[in-house]
């Protein structure tokens, strides 16, 4: 890795970086980073570019697979680098990991200045979660978020300095790292949600054009597309939104709100139509229900921890006369 990059910047400080990737970096070193750092305009877009290929390798989701031979590729072509036939990715991680983690450090005060042009501070992230799946990761600020079924997040692998932004989309749970000088924002499809630190809630039906926002603790604002106070959150209150018009009201019970973040699904006394949609996300299928039975006054309790459709379908079934049909990810559930 020394040799290759060797023919592109024949001073690079590759002892120094070892020494600071160590936490043995003495001040000598650190001086010695930061005079390379200012030396040219090339030194810290090459690091930008190291960072950004090695942040699309680490802490993925299972389900993530980023093209590293492609970004690869990339990177070399930005450093004027031609492809080596035989170059192993993974023989240049060590090195990424030390220039990125020098990056980190830089962005966050010992370096700063012209050196890094606007456009190319941010880089992001994107999770896009499949149906019938969920998973859980964790912000460059320490911040948890697990993200339900078709969930999707997308957010920067650094964030500026005095606001932590993120996308979301679906159903997201957000566990907030305390940060009073930053705050931090989810923007959904029509609303934003303001925050320095808490707990909450958020999911947005694509259907039904409604978000239901949730506060387990702490404090939210909740501001419109027209940057409009909707409304102010305090834990149990939970907000509906839709087309403009916005309710405030009781949360239902936590456990069952957030059990889907512990793998399981929980209802209680709710109608067919309300839990065939939720088992829709939750298995990754499409339920047709007999215009009967969505109006029917049947209600349930129950909890779905690792059972399989058809096992709860059977389980409905006991209760209530149904039959149903199950074809792909296709469902039919109709009276008997």
């Amino acid at each position: 890795m020394k040799a290759f990059f060797m023919n592109k910047q024949k001073d690079i400080p590759w002892n120094a970086i070892s020494a600071f990737l160590k936490q043995e970096a003495g001040m000598q070193q650190k001086d010695e980073l930061e005079r390379w750092m200012a030396e040219s305009d090339e030194n810290p877009a090459l690091l930008r570019e190291i960072a950004s290929t090695w942040q699309l390798t680490r802490k993925r989701p299972y389900f993530y697979r980023p093209e590293e031979d492609f970004f690869w590729e990339k990177l070399l072509k930005k450093i004027g680098q031609t492809h080596r036939t035989g170059i192993s990715f993974m023989n240049y991680h060590k090195w990424i990991a030390a220039a990125a983690v020098l990056l980190l450090v830089f962005l966050t005060g010992i370096w700063l200045g012209n050196h890094m042009p606007q456009k190319e501070q941010s880089v992001y992230s994107t999770i896009v979660v499949p149906p019938g799946s969920r998973t859980q990761t964790t912000l460059p600020d320490g911040t948890t978020v697990w993200l339900n079924s078709g969930a999707k997040l997308r957010y920067p692998t650094c964030f500026s300095a005095g606001i932590r932004e993120v996308y979301a989309s679906g159903e997201c749970y957000f566990e907030v790292a305390k940060d009073k000088k930053n705050r931090f924002v989810v923007h959904c499809a029509d609303l934003s949600v303001q925050v320095f630190g808490t707990t909450f809630n958020i999911k947005e039906n694509v259907e039904t054009h409604e978000t239901v926002i949730s506060l387990l603790e702490g404090n939210i604002q909740v501001i419109d597309s027209r940057q409009q106070l909707v409304a102010s959150l305090l834990p149990g209150k939970q907000l509906l939104y839709s087309e403009g018009k916005s309710v405030i009201r009781d949360s239902q019970d936590l456990y069952t709100l957030t059990s889907w973040i512990n793998n399981s699904l929980i209802f209680e006394d709710q109608p067919l139509q309300e839990v065939a949609n939720y088992l829709q996300g939750w298995y990754g299928v499409s339920i047709s229900l007999n215009p009967e039975l969505a109006k029917s006054k049947h209600r349930y309790t129950f909890k779905v921890k690792t059972e399989s459709l058809r096992e709860v379908l059977n389980m409905i079934s006991v209760v209530t006369p149904i039959a149903y049909k199950i074809e792909g990810e296709k469902v039919t559930i109709t009276y008997k």
